[in-house]
């Protein structure tokens, strides 16, 4: 019998995308559940550790090599420990803590179940209002937000020179977690947090949680709808431009540009593509999500940015990165 090329295919791709699934899950559930917290100060078996979470044991073991298999704990023994990775950011109370991030997980797997419908229908199943949801949803949502946000403005305050700045807008910036951690780093900047009506209650309370309210300062505005009042030396929007459709986009940018001032600099935080929409990864994938959570919001290239910036009366306009594989679009507002 002959054999066609055909017959060597392996449906290998097919096959790990379905062993990927178990990852997020697991990661969820642990971070629910908050098992790494109780593992801090040294391993514990699973009867122990099922004591201090309150769970089943038995359950509790099959989940645990699991995470182990992932590499999140280490086993030896038969008791279990933290990696160095799972230490630093899946602990409570540890600097950089991710683990409140699992709060939105749940809605974003859940539009992205329903990706087929978008698709079919053209309308966004799982869609993220932030200026129609209901409060608690909405505290939810943004609460799930401020992990990502402050380790964001930690990376920027790391990879840029914010220390030449007097006054920084922050737009959309929801939780406020990049300003809170921007500010630690900078403590001579005075930050201002622009977002919708509905938000603007839950990012002031946050703030006043961490005791921040004498550094950055929150106002109520929309940046579709007219120019921001204020002059600024440098502005931040960070996953804004991917929530927008192209055209709002364009007026956003040119909105922002009146508001700051001639010479100062702007950082666009987003998911962008190259030209081929091939690449980065995160951006390409993150469209899955996008299409489902936004009517026109998605990864733009990096020509259209550099367009709308153009077109609002920025130039120098370049591109970077961040360790957590966003990108940063930096332009200097024309003298």
């Amino acid at each position: 019998m002959t054999t066609t090329p055909e017959d060597n295919v392996r449906p290998a791709i097919i096959t790990d995308i379905s062993a990927g699934m178990s990852k997020i899950f697991a990661l969820k559930a642990a971070m629910e559940l908050d098992l790494f917290t109780p593992l801090r100060d040294g391993p514990m078996s699973a009867h122990q550790l099922a004591k201090a979470a309150r769970v089943d044991a038995g359950k509790l073991g099959l989940l645990l090599y699991v995470l182990v298999f992932l590499g999140l704990l280490e086993v030896k023994d038969g008791k279990f420990s933290n990696s160095p990775e799972a230490q630093r950011f899946l602990v409570k109370g540890e600097p950089g803590y991710m683990g409140a991030a699992q709060r939105i997980w749940g809605e974003m797997l859940e539009a992205m179940s329903k990706t087929a419908e978008s698709v079919r229908t053209g309308q966004a199943q799982g869609k993220m209002d932030f200026a129609a949801m209901p409060q608690e949803r909405l505290n939810n949502v943004i609460r799930g937000l401020l992990p990502g946000a402050k380790t964001a403005g930690r990376a920027l305050a790391a990879a840029y020179d914010f220390s030449v700045y007097q006054t920084l807008l922050d737009v959309g910036g929801g939780s406020g977690g990049l300003a809170l951690a921007i500010t630690e780093v900078c403590p001579q900047l005075a930050v201002t947090v622009v977002d919708l009506p509905n938000v603007t209650p839950i990012t002031q309370s946050i703030i006043d949680e961490a005791g921040a309210d004498s550094r950055v300062r929150v106002k109520t505005a929309d940046i579709l709808a007219e120019p921001l009042v204020g002059s600024y030396d440098v502005a931040v929007m960070r996953f804004v431009t991917q929530v927008l459709g192209a055209e709002e986009n364009a007026r956003a940018l040119a909105h922002l540009a009146q508001c700051v001032r001639p010479g100062g600099v702007v950082y666009l935080v987003a998911q962008v593509l190259d030209d081929s929409r091939l690449a980065p990864r995160p951006a390409v994938t993150g469209n899955l999500l996008f299409l489902n959570i936004y009517d026109g919001g998605q990864s733009y290239t990096e020509s259209e940015y550099r367009r709308w910036l153009t077109d609002a009366g920025f130039e120098d306009v370049r591109r970077t990165g961040l360790p957590d594989g966003s990108s940063v679009v930096i332009a200097r507002r024309c003298a």
